[in-house]
């Protein structure tokens, strides 16, 4: 093959991946009345099988949040954007700490949901979980929010166990020119974001940003007096995008960021944790990222990014954290039935414990490193269209043992309106620092002796295998409903075993696996197009927990927590109508089953956390091209609900009713 035959091939690929995508992705940003429900199906998504296809030919349960989603959603938090998604549940504990998971377990470390920011993990090993108060992300740059539910370990690696929620940032290339947004108003005191995005080159573009924000503090339930989850922060960034003419992709991402919030200290004897935790906390943390995508040709492509995160939380202690990752990955063609994609990944980590008096880890500081390979084929059976996919990963955790994730999809398009898939996997949580090296203590009080926790160093990893099932079918050209349904049956979960040491007196816990159980559920939801500037989305999500009871337990405290701190029955309705003249009213309504057995249920008037239906309704005013003003409501159904009782020590609070202005310009 000569020189110029090769560079020919390049050059087509590169119009396949540096036009058609942008072009794919830039359909998100269309006003949603605007945009047909078929173009809304032929949203690209990469969560699946890492490469760009067709939401509607997906093999998995997969729900998009576009830009045009989140910009008129009104949300301020990124925690309140997902809350629209179906099947995730999202539950305000204080302030900005969230209860976020999907398909259950939820809790504030809700350890069985991977969340990726741009392919950079943000789900921290310390303590398995994600601090979703540190994501102030700035929403304005989110292109998508690609929400997995199920098991994704095969090409996202461990902890991917229940979903992953991948978000995707624009490309500088879409951002050039100015924005300004500013807000303020009742709980959502005020916040502020400025972009600039300029040429870098002729192949090139760079976008600057800075975001900064303050939220007032919410009630103490059955208080009537404020929580103290006041809190403060600020991000600052670059990303700057090259597609040049030989076949190559560059990206280059860097952040900065930090924050003060308040933890809604409540110190109660009969919850031993709030008696040591501090009134306030902080954060601050830094990453810089950097990619480099090839098209080798029109069927094989290569994939490379590395990145560095730093981050340090103050709250019982503080706690630093570094990661260093590197991953590659490469699909090609192989005949007319046949697309591999493999790639190989490598972590290191280590962490600090400063301070450490009553919590600390022994030791109180680690570095440990991670490796994997996954390999995945997409197989065209002979009855197209329809298709097999095989894939696994084998993956050497930081804990030094192996970890195989094996999944099997089947996709079968039955007609033009019709689409089926099932799908078997294997997904494994490793064990966090936590849960190997904590040696924490209570002090006694009044009505609680001393209180030692202590983590086992011979935990294994927990596991799960999930059967699913889904179909999506349009009624018409502007009625389409997506469902979906899983059985899960988890071994090896973490449980604390309870031991009374009469000399000193003192109650020991101890982690270990003891827990075993299944999930059950049913999630759908549907887009119907009532006129072409009006579209509603509506969506049902159904959980059923039945945990073992565990041998030599009477209690079943861990079995009832696990379960009883979801919600069973979650239903949504989301309007979106463009009234003429530049105005458009959108509106959310969500309710939300009750909790029966939450976390520190005796803290609670009836031990139990009752049901609430949640609306926002947001009013804007495009005034021009460059100018929307918008007026946003939140929470508007009832005057105040708790929503979520927190393993940790914080104090129960009441969500308020809320009101704020937005004003959003481009220059």
């Amino acid at each position: 093959m000569n020189r110029k035959t090769t560079r020919a091939r390049r050059l087509a690929a590169v119009a396949l991946l540096g036009g058609a995508l942008p072009l794919a992705f830039a359909q998100t940003r269309a006003d949603l009345t605007e945009r047909s429900l078929e173009e809304l199906m032929q949203t690209g998504v990469t969560s699946v099988s890492k490469k760009l296809q067709a939401l509607n030919d997906t093999a998995a349960a997969i729900h998009v949040i576009t830009q045009e989603d989140i910009r008129r959603s009104g949300a301020t938090r990124l925690t309140e954007v997902l809350a629209q998604a179906p099947g995730i549940e999202v539950a305000r504990i204080a302030g900005g700490i969230n209860a976020v998971t999907i398909r259950g377990f939820a809790g504030q470390w809700a350890n069985k949901l991977l969340v990726l920011v741009d392919g950079r993990s943000i789900y921290t090993q310390t303590y398995s979980g994600t601090y979703w108060d540190m994501q102030n992300l700035p929403l304005e740059e989110i292109d998508r929010i690609e929400v997995l539910r199920g098991p994704g370990s095969t090409l996202w690696g461990v902890n991917a166990v229940n979903g992953v929620i991948n978000i995707i940032t624009r490309s500088a290339r879409d951002t050039e020119g100015g924005l300004v947004t500013v807000r303020g108003g009742t709980n959502d005191r005020a916040g502020a974001h400025l972009r600039y995005g300029f040429k870098a080159g002729e192949h090139g573009a760079v976008r600057l940003y800075a975001r900064s924000e303050r939220f007032g503090e919410s009630l103490l339930a059955g208080r009537g007096r404020g929580a103290g989850d006041d809190s403060s922060s600020w991000r600052t960034g670059l990303r700057g995008d090259w597609d040049l003419p030989q076949g190559d992709r560059f990206t280059v991402i860097g952040e900065a960021y930090g924050g003060r919030i308040g933890l809604a200290r409540d110190p109660n004897p009969a919850n031993p944790s709030s008696l040591v935790l501090p009134e306030r906390g902080d954060f601050n943390g830094r990453f810089v990222l950097g990619r480099w995508q090839r098209a080798l040709s029109l069927h094989s492509d290569l994939f490379v990014q590395a990145y560095h995160d730093q981050t340090e939380r103050q709250e019982y202690v503080t706690i630093r954290e570094k990661v260093s990752d590197f991953e590659l990955h490469h699909r090609s063609t192989i005949g007319r039935s046949h697309e591999l994609v493999w790639g190989v990944q490598a972590r290191q980590r280590e962490d600090e414990i400063v301070g450490a008096s009553l919590l600390s880890l022994s030791p109180v500081s680690r570095r440990q490193s991670q490796a994997s390979l996954f390999v995945q084929d997409e197989i065209q059976l002979p009855w197209q269209p329809a298709r097999l996919t095989l894939g696994s990963r084998f993956e050497r955790s930081f804990w030094g043992r192996w970890e195989v994730q094996p999944n099997a999809r089947l996709f079968v398009k039955l007609n033009e309106n019709t689409r089926v898939w099932a799908a078997l996997s294997k997904a494994a949580r490793t064990p966090s620092r936590i849960d190997r090296d904590l040696d924490a203590t209570l002090p006694a009080s009044a009505v609680n002796p001393t209180i030692r926790f202590q983590g086992n160093p011979d935990i294994r990893s927990e596991t799960v295998r999930t059967a699913e099932i889904g179909a999506r079918h349009a009624f018409t050209r502007d009625l389409v409903l997506d469902a979906s349904a899983y059985v899960s049956r988890y071994r090896g979960l973490k449980m604390d075993v309870r031991e009374f040491v009469p000399n000193p007196p003192m109650l020991l816990n101890l982690v270990a696996n003891g827990q075993s159980g299944w999930t059950r559920g049913f999630e759908a939801s549907a887009t119907w197009r009532v006129r072409p500037d009006w579209r509603l989305q509506a969506s049902a999500t159904l959980t059923q927990m039945d945990l073992d009871p565990i041998p030599g337990r009477t209690d079943d405290l861990a079995r009832s927590l696990a379960s009883g701190a979801t919600p069973r029955r979650q239903f949504a309705l989301l309007s979106y109508w463009d009234i003429g003249n530049g105005v458009s009213l959108d509106a959310r309504a969500k309710y939300v089953g009750a909790l029966r057995e939450p976390f520190n249920a005796s803290l609670l008037p009836n031990g139990r956390i009752d049901s609430y239906i949640d609306l926002d309704l947001r009013l804007a005013w495009r005034v021009n091209r460059q100018l929307e003003l918008a007026l946003i409501g939140r929470n508007l159904a009832a005057h105040r609900h708790t929503e979520f009782s927190s393993e940790s020590g914080y104090g129960l609070t009441e969500r308020e009713r809320g009101v704020y202005v937005k004003a959003t310009h481009t220059f």
